[in-house]
Order: structure tokens, then sequence, then C-alpha cells
């Protein structure tokens, strides 16, 4: 069994640490990743509303300065890590039963979700959980 750790203090500490480090007038972003798919069966409950929640607290405490909190819960994406576990096809049929995409994500794909949050098109995105998975909470 696999134990995912989201720490939140540390997430804490980063975040109300970077603000009097930016330049002035502050603006910026604040996104860290979690696993939201290993938070559903794995994690307790709180610690998924504990990134939440510290999105959303961030988000209040330094939308006035211009910058944005989100954090980005990605699926199942082939990597590096895991290219042994993609690659198997034995394990497709799952993929496809529980992925409405029926297929792993693509490193570009969550790339893309970070190079918006952390663009002038995502400035009034703020205090969100982005879900990158291809639908996959759908049909959990």
């Amino acid at each position: 069994m696999r134990h995912y750790v989201i720490d939140c203090p540390s997430l804490s500490l980063s975040a109300f640490a970077a603000p009097p480090l930016t330049p002035q007038p502050p603006a910026g972003t604040f996104s860290p990743m979690g696993r939201r798919e290993s938070w559903r069966r794995r994690v307790p409950p709180a610690a998924k509303k504990g990134l939440t929640r510290l999105m959303r607290g961030v988000a209040v405490e330094f939308g006035p300065h211009g910058i944005t909190s989100n954090a980005i819960a990605p699926g199942w994406f082939a990597t590096e890590t895991n290219a042994a576990m993609a690659a198997n096809e034995e394990l497709m049929p799952f993929v496809r039963q529980r992925i409405p995409v029926q297929r792993w994500g693509r490193p570009d794909e969550i790339a893309g979700a970070a190079l918006f949050l952390a663009s002038a098109a995502a400035s009034f995105v703020n205090g969100d959980v982005l879900t990158v998975n291809g639908g996959m909470t759908v049909r959990m």
C-alpha cells in the first residue's frame, strides 16, 4: 500500500513566506500540485480539504496584492517514473473503464494547466484546485 503525504504546514509556510520576496507591486501565483485521485481512497479527507482550504486562505490573504493561489490535482500521467506501468497493456482495460478519455495523460497536458495558471489568462482564477485528469473523478 502506498501512502501519500500532503505537507500542509510546509505549504502554508512557503505560501506566507513568498510575498515579502516578490517585486513591488507584488504579483504572482502560488500553485502546488497534489494528487486528487490518491486522496479519494488513500489519504484522509482532511488532507484534501487542507490543500483546498490553504489555497482559499492564501487567495483571501494575498489576492488584494495581485497574487493568485491555485493548485493542480493531476490524474494518471505517463511519465518517466511510471513508464512501465503506462506501457502495461494489461492495465489499459482499467484505464479505459475509469478515465472517460480512455488514456493516460501526457506531460504536456499538465504543463499546459500550469502555464495557464501562471499566465495573465488566469489572473481572475484564485483559490481553486484545478483537476486535470481526463474526467476520472466523474466516474469515481
